[in-house]
């Protein structure tokens, strides 16, 4: 087995996966074989120990809320979360949604425990990341008042916040074992859990056996998303950015 320099590797096909020989219908097990770039990663997946969604629904242990938030001061150098849901039913937020919804400009104290937070964390040095997935381009109500009033001071305390926007999750499902709302804090990794209207339930940790792909899929949606600028936040009102009627 040997790899060319535009990263083709060529080998016997004996030394290939059948679920990758399969797909280049080797003649003979002595064959030739070449494997594009784009076939390593196969063979990689291959030889995958990713447990099933349930194997590792089992291997989550819980934690305590109070010990989750020690996480947000802990933490050494990075904070990454996921954000999938079209709302989250935060009781601190209704009476701030609802002076939302009639115009009022957003109050000094909203969010001021979170900002805080997110300014003590850059004075020291720390990042943190947030990727908001849009499904579809459907922009509901919860997500403009998100952007305007939560998003827009985030960034301005510290916080790096970037769009995905795509059809659907699919393309990531097969990176990690429970693909969900999470975060990431240094090597440590959390999933969040929420009902069906999008009301916290609870949060459990992943374990460490995992936490490297977790780590990898924060690095993927960070290259395929698009930073969060004024841009994109008048985008959110024209099917201009993201190519669907607004909702």
């Amino acid at each position: 087995m040997y790899r060319g320099s535009d990263g083709t590797i060529y080998s016997q096909g004996f030394k290939i996966p059948k679920v990758v020989k399969d797909g280049l219908k080797c003649g003979s097990e002595e064959d030739l074989v070449r494997i594009t770039p784009a076939l390593v990663d196969t063979i990689k997946n291959s030889h995958s120990n990713m447990p099933s969604p349930i194997e590792a629904f089992e291997q989550l242990r819980p934690i305590k809320l109070q010990e989750f938030k020690q996480q947000f001061l802990i933490f050494r150098r990075e904070a990454f979360r996921l954000e999938t849901l079209p709302i989250y039913n935060v009781p601190s937020e209704a009476t701030y949604i609802e002076r939302y919804d009639r115009g009022e400009p957003c109050p000094g104290d909203f969010n001021d425990s979170w900002l805080t937070t997110l300014r003590n964390a850059k004075a020291n040095g720390k990042r943190f990341t947030r990727v908001r997935f849009v499904s579809g381009g459907v922009i509901t109500p919860y997500l403009r008042f998100e952007a305007e009033w939560g998003y827009k001071r985030n960034m301005q305390a510290g916080e790096e916040i970037l769009v995905l926007q795509s059809a659907s999750l699919a393309p990531y499902v097969d990176d990690v074992p429970i693909l969900s709302d999470f975060w990431l804090f240094d090597d440590n990794c959390f999933i969040m859990y929420y009902d069906s209207v999008g009301r916290f339930l609870g949060v459990q940790r992943v374990p460490p056996s995992l936490v490297g792909a977790y780590v990898s899929l924060s690095q993927k949606l960070v290259a395929s998303s698009t930073p969060f600028t004024e841009n994109v936040l008048a985008g959110l009102y024209s099917s201009a950015f993201f190519g669907h009627e607004v909702k």
